[in-house]
């Protein structure tokens, strides 16, 4: 009787076991079940990226108000008849908005961050270059601590435009996925025909004169407070654009 309990002792243990066993087999497999591979992130919420848009489009408002005081001496500074024609167009019938596809409207934001980030890349080139120039260090914060630079607001900005085109190209292939029809569907990842010669000042600097150079570095100031002014714009526009993806995804 004494090993009859043992055994049936033993193997309501291995049964135990193996029930444990196959438990965190299940859990191991729940990642081979998931409809995205494990190296494909799932594709953000609109709403995330709503939020995300919105705080970005904060940031550059602060970053051209600090922008126009430093390098326009005005930071309500204002010319609504500035424009860059390499800077993606605001502007769009609202019909054609509406009837805009998801994926549609996900490539073309894909595109128009990509082009914005290229010319801030450039003017943080520059504002860098003109700062060392200059000779001039970096001012005071108020803990103390070295306030940034033009540049370096300029660039925390573009490492938040990289972030919402990697979340929006996410979102482009995973639209594309559940899209039947795809012969329509062009690649999202579309080279940007962007010539960097086009946002410098329009004069040869190999024949600069001092009255030339003050227009050029004028021109340059300016051009960087469009840059500024349409990105904010667009973030508006793309805030709408999250809104609208984010109402027909509840739907």
């Amino acid at each position: 009787c004494y090993y009859t309990a043992q055994r049936r002792s033993s193997l309501s243990f291995l049964s135990r076991m193996t029930s444990t066993y196959r438990v965190l087999f299940a859990i191991l497999l729940l990642p081979l079940c998931s409809p995205f591979p494990s190296h494909q992130q799932r594709p953000p919420s609109f709403s995330n990226s709503l939020s995300f848009t919105r705080k970005i489009r904060t940031r550059v408002q602060n970053l051209l108000l600090q922008y126009n005081g430093q390098q326009l001496g005005d930071e309500q500074f204002e010319d609504r008849d500035l424009a860059l024609h390499t800077l993606p167009s605001i502007s769009m019938n609202y019909t054609h908005w509406l009837q805009m596809q998801d994926w549609e409207r996900l490539s073309q934001a894909s595109r128009d961050l990509q082009t914005f980030w290229a010319h801030l890349d450039i003017k943080c080139q520059q504002l860098e270059a003109e700062r060392q120039n200059q000779g001039g260090a970096p001012g005071v914060g108020l803990q103390g601590q070295p306030a940034p630079t033009l540049a370096q607001s300029m660039l925390r900005v573009q490492m938040d435009l990289r972030d919402l085109i990697q979340q929006v190209d996410t979102q482009v292939h995973a639209v594309i996925q559940v899209t039947s029809d795809t012969s329509s569907i062009p690649d999202p990842n579309l080279e940007i025909n962007l010539d960097p010669a086009s946002s410098q000042a329009p004069w040869d600097s190999t024949h600069s004169t001092p009255l030339l150079h003050s227009l050029q570095l004028w021109s340059s100031r300016l051009q960087g407070y469009v840059i500024l002014r349409d990105l904010s714009r667009y973030l508006g526009k793309l805030a709408r654009d999250f809104t609208l993806l984010a109402s027909t995804q509840r739907s």
